[in-house]
Formats: structure tokens, C-alpha cells, sequence
């Protein structure tokens, strides 16, 4: 099927009956990680991964991979159980904002697809960047092809789009301050740390109630220290309708805490406009012996 997703332009991975194994760029992986932490990986050192991405994607290029038929309907399989899970947990209308909070009813859901990634302990930082490549390589392939499997209907692309973004936000929440801050910028999102004085970051603080970060058993809640100046044209208008985020002079102050609503945002945005061309490429899948019973 090489030549044929590579037509539809939709899944470029190459279907072999009898050998897959690994084709996922390891150097990538390690020039991310280590450009993640902004320097040399020392193998020895957790500390080094700590401003990794763990694998947060917004599925931009089609994995370029070696996989096996059981194994495709494998991964695809255990992501459409990670999906559901999430689909019952949250319900229909849970706040994306509070998403995260649902993630610890899911793990036993990704540890068991093997759909999640941690930061490294003392004593398996060695192995870390190979758990990356897999966790990458197993990621992608289901992500892609369940785009195949749900790009058919309205209502097969709204159940997608919703479980995904919710997926996207519970992994976006596992990250390392810097690691968000790291995968905000690359997202091409315009923006630039706040540095005011601590007299104007008081005025932004009250003036924007959403900014407070209510603790785990109730409280008193905490302002978020850090904010972010973009254009008002990037944040969604709910946000600043529920002064999550304040507007002056046609800049919005944006609190750490509400990155995650505007990179899911992006996220679905993003992967709606790439279902449609999913749609496009479905029915030579379809037509495909091998993958065409299982997509549909």
C-alpha cells in the first residue's frame, strides 16, 4: 500500500504480511528531545528530559513506517478502546478545560494500548528514547488510521474530533512547564512571555478571574504567575467572554493555565481540515483487500 496512501496523500505506511519493524527516524527523536532540554542528552541524567514533548503531536506529516497487517488493526483497535474510555468518562458536554483532570480514569486505557509516555526516573533514563520511538510509531499509525476509518460521515468526524482533542489535552497536561511553553511556540502561535513589573502583573491578575488556579481539596485558590502576550485574534472569543484572558489595546494576556484551550483549538482545527482530505484518499483504502474490510 505504499504507492496507494502515497497517492491519497492521507497515510503514508507500508503494509508487509510477514515483517515490520522500526523505521521511525531514531536520530529525530534524539535531536528533539535534545533540543527540547536545550542541550547535549546525557543518558545518565533525568533532568535532561525534562522539558521533552513526550511525543505531543498535532499529526502534521503521515508516519513514514514498516508495519504489519496484525499489527495495524492492533494499534488501531487500542486507541478506538482509549477513545471510547474517554467517551464514557467525559460524556458529551465535560469542559475541555477540565479534561485533564479525568486523565488518571484513563491510564489503566493508555497503559494498557501502551498510548502514553512518561518522564524518565533515575533508574531508565537508557531507555527512555527507545520507549519514545515506540510510543511515536504506535501513536501515529493508529492516529492515521483512524482518520481513515472516521473521515466518512458528519457524525463519525465530530466523535473523532471530540476524543481527540480531549486525548490531546490530557497529554498536554502531563508536560513539564517548559515542555508546554516549548510546544506552544512550535505550534506557530505568535506570542511572547510577559515581563512586566510585579505591580502590572498584580493588575493582570485581578483583572482576570479565570487565571486562578483552584488546589486539589479546596482552598484558597492561587493567581497563575505567568502569562503570555499574543494578538486578540488568536485566542477564542469564549475565552475572553469568561475572562480567562484579558484584552487591552488589541492584546490578549493569556495565563499559563488557558494555553491548553487555544493549542486544543488548533489541534482541532488542524485535524479537520486534514479529515477532509482523509475523505478524498478513502475509497482507494477501501478498496484495498488487505485494510479495506478492517477500515470500514
Amino acid at each position: 500500500l505504499a504507492r496507494l496512501f502515497s497517492c491519497c496523500t492521507v497515510l503514508q505506511i507500508l503494509y508487509f504480511t510477514t515483517r515490520s519493524r522500526e523505521r521511525v527516524n531514531m536520530r529525530a527523536v534524539r535531536e528533539s528531545s535534545a533540543s527540547a532540554s536545550g542541550k547535549a542528552v546525557p543518558s545518565n541524567s533525568p533532568g535532561a528530559y525534562q522539558s521533552d514533548d513526550l511525543g505531543l503531536s498535532f499529526y502534521s506529516d503521515a508516519p513514514n513506517v514498516e508495519v504489519s497487517i496484525r499489527e495495524f488493526e492492533e494499534y488501531t483497535r487500542d486507541r478506538l478502546k482509549v477513545l471510547h474510555t474517554i467517551e464514557r468518562i467525559c460524556g458529551f458536554n465535560a469542559p475541555l478545560h477540565m479534561v485533564g483532570d479525568l486523565r488518571p480514569r484513563v491510564a489503566k486505557e493508555l497503559i494498557d494500548s501502551r498510548l502514553t509516555l512518561s518522564y524518565p526516573l533515575a533508574s531508565n533514563t537508557s531507555s527512555f528514547l527507545d520507549q519514545k520511538v515506540e510510543f511515536v510509531r504506535r501513536d501515529s499509525i493508529s492516529h492515521f488510521a483512524l482518520r481513515l476509518a472516521f473521515c466518512k460521515s458528519r457524525e463519525s468526524r465530530e466523535w473523532f474530533l471530540r476524543q481527540e482533542q480531549r486525548l490531546f489535552v490530557m497529554r498536554f497536561e502531563t508536560l513539564s512547564a517548559d515542555a508546554k511553553e516549548a510546544v506552544f511556540v512550535a505550534s506557530g502561535v505568535r506570542c511572547k512571555k510577559f515581563e512586566g513589573t510585579a505591580t502590572q502583573l498584580e493588575e493582570l491578575q485581578l483583572a482576570t478571574p479565570g487565571a486562578k488556579i483552584w488546589k486539589e481539596g479546596g482552598g484558597k485558590p492561587e493567581y497563575d504567575r505567568l502569562f503570555y502576550e499574543m494578538p486578540f485574534f488568536e485566542v477564542s472569543p469564549n475565552l475572553i467572554s469568561t475572562r480567562r484572558v484579558l484584552v487591552r489595546g488589541g492584546v490578549a494576556y493569556v495565563p499559563s493555565s488557558a494555553l491548553k484551550m487555544i493549542l486544543a483549538k488548533l489541534f482541532k482545527d488542524r485535524l479537520t481540515a486534514t479529515l477532509d482530505v482523509a475523505f478524498q484518499g478513502l475509497p482507494a483504502a477501501l478498496a484495498d483487500p488487505r485494510v479495506g474490510g478492517f477500515l470500514r
